[in-house]
Formats: C-alpha cells, sequence, structure tokens
C-alpha cells in the first residue's frame, strides 16, 4: 500500500501542473500570433510564390 501523499504522488501533481501551465502558456502564445480577422494566412503570398517556380 502507497501512502496518500508518497513521493510519487507528490512527482505525478507536480508534472501535472507545469503541463497545465506550459499548456496555458502556449495557448496564451499562439492568440497572441493569431491574424486579425479577414486575412487568410500569414503566408499566402509566399505559397504563391512559391507554387509558380517550374
Amino acid at each position: 500500500m502507497t501512502a496518500l501523499f508518497s513521493g510519487q504522488t507528490h512527482r505525478r501533481w507536480r508534472d501535472i501542473l507545469i503541463l497545465a501551465i506550459l499548456y496555458f502558456a502556449t495557448a496564451k502564445l499562439g492568440h497572441s500570433l493569431a491574424l486579425p480577422p479577414g486575412y487568410v494566412s500569414a503566408v499566402w503570398i509566399l505559397v504563391s510564390l512559391g507554387s509558380r517556380q517550374y
């Protein structure tokens, strides 16, 4: 039997907390890099120029 708050349990909760913080931080970063409404893509012009090379 393991204790309710064993070292392994603390590590697991720490890992979950770190993962949640990283998930939240990357979501905030993604929202800050998002394009305003009305734009199709940030690389639309680059894709069209690249596809014209024969």
